[in-house]
């Protein structure tokens, strides 16, 4: 918890060091649901998606924190251009108001809403990436041509 002032608590999410907590924290291993199309775990450093999409496209999707903080080294190296991840700006933390959050009703109508539209939210999630690969490689253009 962190306190924003002495009225507000904030509960506040951000990744374990796993070696230095594994026995407190369970490996992520056990968590690993693993498609057939896919290795059962998700790399170090990152987190599977897949087990939320179903379709008949099967493609792993992962997701990661910045410049592949906590991931293996050997996958940053890979990709020509991305730095060291910094600890503090890289890593993901997610700041939750326990006050606000959305009532277990809401919660559970959403749910429902979701489950029934799988194949939609699979073709949303493909479209939303890729709106956000082109935003980013016209933003690169443009910082390219402005350089210029």
């Amino acid at each position: 918890m962190k306190n924003i002032n002495k009225n507000v608590i904030i509960l506040l999410f951000a990744p374990v060091e796993v070696e230095e907590n594994s026995s407190i924290y369970p490996s992520p291993s056990e968590f690993c649901q693993g498609q057939p199309y896919e290795p059962k775990c998700a790399p170090e450093g990152f987190v599977s998606f897949s087990p939320c999409l179903e379709s008949d496209n099967y493609m792993p999707l992962y997701g990661s924190q910045g410049h592949f903080a906590g991931a293996d080294p050997k996958i940053r190296n890979q990709f020509g251009g991305i730095s060291e991840p910094d600890e503090v700006d890289d890593n993901t933390v997610l700041y939750v108001d326990p006050e606000i959050y959305p009532p277990v009703e809401t919660l559970e109508t959403l749910f429902q809403k979701v489950q029934g539209n799988k194949k939609l939210l699979n073709w949303a999630v493909y479209i939303l990436g890729g709106v956000c690969l082109l935003v980013i490689l016209l933003t690169s253009m443009i910082i390219v041509r402005i350089a210029r």
